[in-house]
């Protein structure tokens, strides 16, 4: 069943905005659709609560832009819910204990996929009492909550549950995860994006075995990975940290991921050098390193990484000279160089390099004039 403008085109945005809340109530209250409805999509509802229906059959509930809603109806007591996403809510400012339900013994029984996404006043989400919500929640999406201190006390609760992803977007005031986290004994994914106050990424990520995947953006106030929890990640396969203004250091052991594919890191203005030993890293195939100039050389520990096919390496002003060892990295197939202004030649040893398939060569003025100084020469003669 879908609710909104979207599908009833007699019901104009501007009859939308003069209809008072209390008439919109009213008439959704009288729209109560089969107990046997599965899927209730709400769009833009101009009430500032939701209906008091009784849909025990449902499985999926998706609230978009509805603006003026205050508070959440009894979703918990659904005992087949298994999708649910809320969008758009402006003046929600807090999730209170009526979201899972006040008698029922296990809220979100059935929930597997949980997103939360643009609330812009929302401050707390309170907990639900001690009880045994979402047991079987796999998926958890918050973002956009600039205003939100803390993570909803929902982690907290699925510590011991199968979440295997959990993303964390736009909040803003968040200064500190919880250690709970480090409890998530399935979790794959992890995301954390533009998260500017998070100071460190939380105590026992280490015992994440089997995460699989990493990424953390735009979090200036990071300063430092812990030495005691990246590489305690065996199953992490794509670590990417991008946009980290305050970085300087990433923790030595990363050597230790053993299973890791894929290395990016980006725009980290203020990080000094890549870490030592990175021969460990015996499965790594893709390492991206843009936008780094306190970076002044490359690891030279690089060229006994077997398994390397693609480098690329981009914005490193203090790069003059390509070094000689990377004709060594016998299987690399991509090299992609950028943005280095101070780069003067390549190295011989690029001819060693049999399996390259692809070279690019990228805003690299003192390279490209020597080019042309030889290919003048060379039509000289």
């Amino acid at each position: 069943m879908f609710l909104g403008k979207d599908r009833h085109p007699s019901y104009r945005p501007s009859e939308r905005h003069q209809l008072s809340a209390d008439v919109a109530e009213e008439v959704i209250e009288g729209l109560q659709p089969h107990q046997n409805l599965k899927v209730l999509v709400v769009k833009g509802y101009p009430g500032t609560r939701f209906p008091n229906w009784t849909l025990p059959n449902l499985t999926e509930v998706h609230f978009t832009n509805c603006e003026r809603c205050i508070c959440l109806p009894v979703l918990g007591a659904l005992p087949s819910l298994s999708r649910l996403s809320l969008h758009g809510m402006l003046s929600m400012r807090g999730i209170g204990r009526e979201f899972y339900g006040e008698e029922t013994e296990r809220p979100f029984p059935s929930l597997q996929e949980f997103e939360l996404s643009n609330f812009p006043n929302l401050q707390e989400w309170f907990d639900e009492n001690g009880r045994a919500a979402f047991p079987i929640l796999r998926k958890l999406i918050v973002k956009k909550c600039p205003k939100l201190t803390s993570l909803p006390l929902i982690l907290r609760v699925s510590c011991k549950q199968p979440l295997t992803s959990l993303e964390i977007v736009s909040c803003h005031k968040i200064c500190l995860l919880p250690s709970e986290l480090g409890s998530l004994k399935s979790l794959k994914s992890l995301k954390i994006r533009w998260c500017e106050n998070l100071s460190s990424l939380p105590q026992g990520l280490q015992n994440l075995k089997a995460l699989e995947l990493l990424e953390i953006a735009d979090c200036h106030s990071i300063v430092s990975m812990p030495d005691d929890g990246i590489g305690g990640l065996s199953s992490l396969r794509s670590l990417s940290i991008e946009n980290c203004n305050n970085l300087t250091y990433l923790s030595m052991s990363l050597q230790n991921l053993t299973c890791l594919e894929h290395l990016t890191i980006m725009y980290c203005p203020s990080l000094v050098s890549m870490p030592k030993d990175m021969h460990h890293l015996s499965a790594l195939r893709s390492l991206t390193i843009l936008s780094c100039p306190q970076i002044l050389s490359l690891p030279e520990e690089l060229k006994y990484v077997t398994a390397l096919d693609c480098l690329e390496i981009g914005s490193f002003p203090g790069l003059m000279d390509l070094p000689t060892w990377i004709g060594d990295i016998s299987s690399l197939r991509s090299l992609i160089i950028s943005d280095c202004q101070n780069l003067k030649q390549l190295p011989e040893s690029l001819k060693l390099l049999t399996a390259l398939q692809h070279l690019s060569i990228q805003a690299c003025p003192k390279i490209e004039e020597r080019c042309r100084r030889k290919l003048v020469k060379t039509g000289e003669k």
